[in-house]
This record gives C-alpha cells, structure tokens and sequence, in this order.
C-alpha cells in the first residue's frame, strides 16, 4: 500500500496506526518491526495516542508530497487571473522583457526573463500580451511574516491559514505592513546609470544618511520630475546608483525603483518607513528571489 507516494515509510506509519485497534489492550510489534508500546496510564489512552500520533506523522508526509509535487510541475505561466484572491495555491508568473512602447514594442534580444512561482493570493493583478509584447504583475506581501497580504484583510472564513499566524488586522496598520511591488516588462534597470546622474544634480537638503530632498532649483532639467505629486527625495542606493522616493498622502504612498535581474520593479511603503527605504528594497528583492521558479 502507498499513500501519496510515500513510499515504505509511510506504509509503516499507516501499520501502526491500524494496529492500534482501540478494542483490546494490544501492543504494536509486528506492524514497525517490534516497535512495542508499554501502557503506562490504561490501554485505551496509549491507543489513543499511538493513532493520533501516526495521524500526525502521516499528514507530515502528506504535506511534504504534496510540495514536492508542486516542485516538480512543469513551468505554466498563466495570463489572467481565474481563482478567489485569498486562493492559496502556487501560479506561475512569466515577465519577459521589452522595449518600446504601443504596438512598437517588442522583446529585447538577448532575451531576459523573470518566472515565479508563488501562491495566488500574493497576486493582485497581471497583464500578459503576446503582440505587442508586454507583461505586467502586481504582487503584494506582508513584511513582518512574508506571507500574503490580503490574507490579513480577509474574511476568517475565507482564509485558508495552514498554520501562520493569521488575524485580520486594522487599516492603518494593514497599510504599515504592507509591500506592494510592481513588474512591468518594459522596466529595465538599463536606464539607472543615466536616470542616476541626472537626480544627483537635484539633490536638495540632506535628511539623512543617503537621503536627500529633491530641489527643482538645483538645475534645470530638475523641473520634469517635479511635476509629479507628492513630495520628492533622492535615495543613494550606492556610489553609482540614485532612485527616485515619491511620497503622497495615500495609504500606501511611498513609490521608488529597484534593480532586480535587469528589471526595475516598483515598490511602495508605507511613509513610516521612509527612514528605513534600504530595507525596504531589501525586504523587496528577497521576496522576489525566495519566488523565482527554479
């Protein structure tokens, strides 16, 4: 007998939990090789606690299968969303790379791809064109545990939790623990040395270490970028690398750009934790690398 596939181990298990019959004082031998179980406290208690513990240490090897399964299943990215938004189980998500705009854009040679696989439930949203070429996901998560954010907005009752530590939580801090992160085809991290020289000539007064306001007045071709809401900052990521933080009164309303695998995906925070945008990126390309398909 097998069960899911698991081969001799798990016959075991299923002979001891069938030897346990919760009729008569009997001990487990022959099912695991002699394993004997000594009553200590009345024979019916220990039945119960042999059968409960092989139940467990089945679904152990359930789990474990069924994620091996997942492993191994061939790589299919999907184009739209089909399933309940706190759905749990894994997509695959496909962003290749593009170049131009409208019905000029197209894939850039050599090609570069980005897969994941990840629970839907971290999808918010996902765009896939063939012709022209163009992709685009949103994915959102939970900084503090990695999970799922929509998860902590959820009804309980449609919230499969598989043992995380799941509750629903208030707005405002829903909103202080929430990343939202944003990868569209046509984003290459291609431009950051460029886009980069050009913010350094905009920096304004210093707010922290690798901080800085952005000034329209410093030059000239600051003014495009000032045009945009919010207020404005020039983030040092590195001696050549500058980004962009834009920061409005939304909820979620911090934006800057990352490099990650030659694309630059968007990530947006919560402006409380504007003082801490390096971890932030951090906690964003993590996310990203723990979801690649591989």
């Amino acid at each position: 007998m097998r069960w899911l596939g698991i081969g001799d181990a798990g016959r075991v298990v299923l002979a001891v939990f069938h030897a346990a019959r919760c009729d008569k004082p009997i001990s487990v031998v022959r099912a695991a090789r002699r394993w004997t179980v000594r009553m200590k406290h009345g024979w019916l208690t220990d039945c119960v606690t042999i059968r409960s513990s092989a139940l467990i240490v089945m679904l152990m090897f359930g789990v474990t299968q069924l994620s091996s399964i997942a492993l191994t299943q061939p790589f299919e990215p999907i184009s739209e969303l089909k399933t309940w938004y706190t759905d749990r189980n894994p997509i695959d998500v496909e962003i290749i790379a593009s170049t131009g705009q409208g019905n000029e854009a197209r894939r850039v040679e050599p090609e570069r791809i980005l897969r994941l696989r990840l629970e839907r439930a971290y999808v918010d949203s996902i765009s896939r064109i063939e012709r022209p070429s163009f992709s685009s996901v949103s994915l959102s998560f939970d900084m503090p545990t990695n999970l799922p954010s929509v998860l902590f907005t959820a009804p309980p009752e449609q919230v499969e939790l598989r043992g995380d530590p799941i509750r629903q939580l208030p707005r405002a801090e829903f909103a202080s623990r929430t990343s939202v992160i944003l990868l569209q085809s046509s984003n290459s991290s291609d431009v950051l040395p460029r886009v980069s020289s050009e913010l350094n000539r905009c920096k304004g007064g210093k707010r922290q270490d690798d901080l800085f306001l952005y000034d329209k007045e410093q030059n000239h071709s600051c003014l495009a970028r000032s045009l945009a809401f919010g207020t404005k900052y020039v983030a040092r990521l590195s001696d050549d690398i500058s980004l962009l933080i834009r920061c409005s009164d939304a909820l979620i309303g911090c934006e800057t750009y990352f490099p990650f695998e030659g694309f630059l995906p968007s990530v947006s925070f919560h402006e409380s934790h504007l003082a801490h945008w390096k971890e932030i990126i951090g906690k964003a390309t993590e996310f990203l690398q723990s979801k690649k398909y591989r």
